[in-house]
């Protein structure tokens, strides 16, 4: 579905990412989070190409919860989540690419320098 042309792929994938977090069973799953991240990426850039800034913020919120929420259940899915905000060049897995290079939320999440301060650690010697 995240292969299929949008709207209509995007919208798959989010209805199904979305129901499946609302069942017990999924709720935990850090690659639900991270590919209804993804589905919601692409929503981003379809509206962002259709000219509707005004939906924009709100998706941007969804996805920085998303993306959070995958890396707080498993740090694993930090680089794959990465490289979809910030891909190689070439790159077709580039869901995120069109959220502001600036988020403060992705960056905090996402960069390596920013680790510590995510996962709540101190960098300063006490």
């Amino acid at each position: 579905m995240l292969y299929d042309a949008p709207p209509a792929g995007f919208i798959s994938a989010r209805d199904i990412g979305e129901r499946l977090l609302k069942d017990p069973k999924y709720t935990e799953s850090a690659s639900i989070h991270a590919w209804l991240a993804a589905a919601y990426g692409q929503e981003y850039t379809y509206e962002l190409n259709q000219g509707h800034m005004d939906k924009l913020p709100g998706i941007e919120r969804k996805i920085e919860s998303l993306v959070a929420a995958s890396v707080d259940l498993d740090p694993a899915t930090r680089p794959l989540l990465l490289s979809f905000w910030r891909p190689a060049a070439g790159s077709t897995d580039n869901d995120l690419k069109d959220i502001p290079q600036n988020n403060a939320v992705l960056t905090t999440v996402l960069t390596p320098g920013s680790l510590e301060a995510h996962q709540g650690g101190s960098s300063t010697n006490e």
